[in-house]
């Protein structure tokens, strides 16, 4: 009886080796025998024969026709060499069709070139491939951009080749690139989203209305957000807080230089405790920045500069208005004094309408001579009072005890402090 060859599995090696194995079981080499008695040596025994294999694959299901010439070495074992015509080959080919065939011959020299094309095997179908898969459906995203100053523009639209994933014919305006927004630029910049798909997985191009443009904005300044599509929790905000803001995140070098000035800053944000201002000398404080109008609670209401002279009395007064009731204020008299006549005495008297005089007291005594050219010694007097309206009038009466005329050279100054 003899054993069947195993199936080809397409190892030119492995194949040979079992096709040499079921020939020498069949000539019952390896078949257990009856011991007998030890024989002489024999003479060498004809050179053995070994099976050749060889490859082709199609696209259809014909079996090709056998080599006509076929060219093989078996010399080095490691470096085995089969060339063949009509398409075949000695290894299996991974290319040039789904059926994959095979026919072999037995040879008995180590190399050699056969040309009889009837010595080959009939042609066998080895394997098959499976079919190819449908093609999958596919899909493709892309974001586009436009900048408009005359509101939101329409819905873009555009065709993408599929085979190289390039738009073209998009809308006239939009852009693939992202535009930088200013904060201060009138400008908008919207964005659009264009998805593609093809069902079939085979066509060629496919057309997109991308959706509603949304404002979209970067920022390269200060920032103030009254809209747009924030979440916090899951809810829409319109504002950052400053508690989501990691402490020592934003420092100075974030911040632009000029870009905070005093209009930025709320009334009463800024004070001692705050822990921002440390320490203020004269040299920190630029001249004439600091004024009396800028001292909390004092103002000045006015002042007055006169060079006369008189026969009887002269009021010397400055006006006010504005001033809240109850406020206090202070008139201050300046100057130098003289008079026709001798031995003159001179007495300032305080006066004034819409306040209440904290004292209205006579201050008189000194005596001024011969100084007409109102070049004597400086006097200084002060009044105070409480104002009782919004405005009126605070100073002093100059007046004298004889004939002649009184010559005065004098400046009055108001002060206030705001009740």
């Amino acid at each position: 009886m003899n054993i069947i060859k195993p199936p080809y599995t397409g190892d030119p090696t492995l194949d040979s080796w079992t096709n040499q194995i079921t020939q020498a079981l069949n000539m019952g080499l390896l078949l257990p025998g009856i011991q007998g008695q030890t024989g002489g040596v024999g003479s060498s025994g004809p050179t053995g024969n070994t099976a050749i294999y060889l490859y082709q694959r199609t696209t259809v299901n014909n079996a090709p026709s056998r080599p006509t010439t076929v060219v093989y070495d078996y010399t080095d074992i490691n470096n085995v060499t089969i060339t063949a015509n009509n398409g075949w080959s000695g290894a299996v080919p991974t290319t040039g069709g789904k059926y994959l065939w095979i026919t072999f011959r037995y040879i008995s020299n180590l190399e050699d070139t056969i040309t009889d094309s009837n010595t080959w095997n009939t042609v066998v179908l080895l394997s098959e491939d499976g079919n190819d898969g449908a093609p999958a459906p596919r899909s493709l995203y892309r974001r586009v951009y436009y900048s408009s100053s005359s509101g939101a523009p329409s819905s873009p639209t555009a065709t993408v080749t599929w085979a190289t994933l390039v738009l073209s014919g998009l809308t006239t305006g939009w852009s693939e690139t992202a535009p930088t927004a200013s904060a201060t630029s009138t400008t908008l910049v919207y964005f659009s989203d264009l998805i593609f798909t093809d069902d079939t997985g085979v066509a060629t191009t496919g057309s997109s209305t991308g959706s509603t443009p949304i404002e979209g904005t970067s920022f390269s300044g200060i920032v103030t957000f009254n809209s747009g599509s924030f979440s916090l929790d899951g809810s829409t905000i319109t504002s950052i807080d400053g508690g989501n803001i990691s402490t020592g995140t934003i420092t100075s070098n974030e911040i632009a230089t000029g870009t905070i000035t005093a209009n930025q800053i709320a009334t009463g944000t800024i004070t001692a405790a705050s822990g921002v201002i440390g320490s203020l000398s004269a040299t920190d404080i630029t001249t004439g920045t600091i004024t009396i109008a800028r001292l909390p609670g004092i103002g000045v209401a006015g002042s007055t500069t006169v060079n006369s002279n008189t026969s009887t009395t002269a009021n010397i007064t400055v006006s006010f208005s504005g001033v809240n009731v109850g406020s206090s204020m202070m008139a201050v008299i300046t100057g130098t004094f003289g008079q026709s006549t001798a031995s003159t005495v001179l007495t300032i008297t305080p006066t004034g309408s819409g306040v209440t005089l904290a004292h209205t007291q006579t201050t008189g005594g000194f005596v001024v001579e011969n100084a007409s050219a109102v070049n004597g010694t400086p006097y200084t007097h002060v009044i105070t009072a409480t104002a009782t309206a919004s405005s009126g009038t605070l100073g002093f009466t100059l007046s004298k005890n004889n004939s002649g005329n009184l010559y005065y050279k004098v400046a009055n100054s108001l002060l206030t402090f705001k009740a």
